[in-house]
């Protein structure tokens, strides 16, 4: 099963949206440097907006 289309936001995949969710629990909500360092395929901007716009 893929896991490349879009859920949330037409620019991210289900599994960046996973690997987004995954990276916050393991890095701390605010830490979005690494967060995006874990992520490999957004900035710290993109993942903090993105978690900003829709998870709070």
């Amino acid at each position: 099963m893929t896991s490349d289309f879009p859920v949330l936001d037409p620019s991210w995949t289900a599994q960046e949206e996973m690997a987004l969710l995954e990276a916050v629990m393991d890095c701390g909500f605010g830490n979005w440097q690494d967060v995006a360092n874990q992520m490999c395929t957004k900035t710290k901007e993109e993942c903090e907006k993105h978690y900003m716009k829709h998870f709070i």
